[in-house]
């Protein structure tokens, strides 16, 4: 065989390998680059999903009075991994609150009024505490439970109902004794006894013995 021949055969089976090395190495390039455009793709919707589900919890907050007083009560909340702007119910008009860096926020209730709270991450610890100056006049319960704080972790629905009573004041002893006093007083100034009625009677009985004994003097000096 002319040896012009072998090279071309020789150029040729290189061009072949060559041309096939590359377009080998181009498609594992490129489904390496695949793979890791769908893993990062995986990744990050199922991130999304995990955030989503994450972030479903709702916590209620429920403010009852059992009179018909308008009182504002302060509530101090605090809830770890929350922070910004969270998305509220309050008066069936939605609006926002904001949580510090610490995760509180604080809000202010109305007697009877609700406020529900979303977008909260589930089993996450919390704590709310409803703050007055009414512990002389009302009685505060926390989902039956005599407080004014409560903590606990968050659920779908975390429902906290404080409940304010009035207190139903009984009267106590020094009341009791005081009436007593003035029951007494009252006999004093107005008595209508059985002894008073005996020195009244033994007055009389008397002024008719002098009236008597008068007469009788009178009689023995004239005579």
């Amino acid at each position: 065989m002319q040896r012009k021949y072998i090279y071309a055969i020789v150029i040729w089976l290189t061009i072949i390998l060559v041309t096939t090395e590359y377009y080998f190495n181009f498609n594992v390039y490129n489904k390496n680059i695949s793979e890791n455009e769908l893993s990062e793709k995986f990744d990050e919707t199922y991130g999304e999903i995990q955030k989503n589900i994450e972030l479903n919890s709702t916590m209620t907050i429920k403010n009852i009075q059992n009179d018909d007083k308008n009182i504002s009560y302060i509530y101090k909340i605090e809830i770890d991994d929350v922070v910004g702007a969270k998305r509220i119910l309050l008066n069936n008009k939605e609006k926002f609150i904001v949580f510090t860096a610490n995760g509180e926020a604080q809000i202010l209730l109305n007697s009877n009024e609700s406020i529900t709270i979303y977008d909260l991450p589930e089993n996450t610890k919390f704590s709310v505490e409803q703050i007055n100056e009414l512990a002389d006049t009302y009685i505060t319960k926390i989902n039956n439970e005599e407080k004014s704080s409560i903590t606990g972790n968050t659920s779908i629905e975390t429902n906290l109902e404080f409940e304010n009573n009035v207190i139903v004041k009984e009267p106590i002893k020094e009341e009791q004794e005081e009436v007593k006093e003035e029951i007494k007083k009252e006999e004093q100034d107005n008595p209508v006894t059985e002894d008073s009625i005996k020195m009244t009677f033994i007055l009389v009985i008397t002024l008719l013995v002098i009236v008597i004994l008068l007469k009788n003097i009178k009689i023995k000096r004239f005579e």
